[in-house]
């Protein structure tokens, strides 16, 4: 991860700490982590557009929701990986995020929710064995939306499954090459544990 990117997601960090700091203990803080599968997609490289196959992503959030609220706020990271398809060459992505995120009402132990994250995302292409000098990472802006359900398996701890769309808001510039772009959709499943 280059320096650009630690420092963004300290800042980052830093900040949804802040908005947190009044609360007193550990109620209302939550802790999730997951993995799960990257659709294939098509993703510009240079002047062309190229097919990607079918690729993982895993993440971690902590979160932190008010007495009696249905929106929640913190900070997540993930990362995603993917091949082009017919070559040993990968499109990769590490993000920071700092996220929202509102529950739908529910009386039962299942519940609804989307979330926004913005943040920034490092883009990371290995060239693997025949590209390798043109392997590197630019980071730039990005976000994501997403679509979850929750299922409360006891008091404090929630089975999760989720729609991720991920995507860099510019193309980056990798070892000399314009015009690499980066998005991503996702399933993925995990677990939320409440404090």
């Amino acid at each position: 991860m280059n320096a650009n990117l630690k420092n963004i997601g300290a800042m980052a960090i830093a900040a949804s700490l802040l908005v947190q700091a009044g609360a007193a203990s550990a109620e209302g803080w939550a802790v999730e982590g997951y993995g799960g599968v990257r659709f294939e997609g098509n993703l510009g490289y240079g002047a062309m557009d190229f097919d990607t196959d079918q690729g993982t992503m895993f993440g971690a959030r902590v979160l932190y929701t008010p007495n009696d609220s249905n929106l929640s706020f913190g900070a997540e990271y993930n990362r995603s990986q993917a091949e082009y398809t017919g070559y040993d060459s990968s499109v990769n992505s590490q993000a920071i995020l700092a996220v929202g995120r509102y529950t739908f009402p529910s009386n039962s132990p299942l519940s609804f929710y989307a979330g926004l994250g913005l943040g920034a995302i490092e883009v990371e292409y290995d060239g693997g064995s025949m590209f390798a000098p043109y392997s590197g990472s630019a980071t730039t802006f990005g976000g994501q939306v997403s679509l979850g359900v929750s299922y409360d398996i006891s008091e404090r701890v929630s089975l999760l499954g989720e729609f991720i769309h991920q995507r860099a808001f510019d193309d980056v510039t990798i070892a000399g090459v314009n015009g690499i772009g980066y998005s991503s959709n996702n399933v993925v499943v995990g677990v939320r544990f409440e404090f």
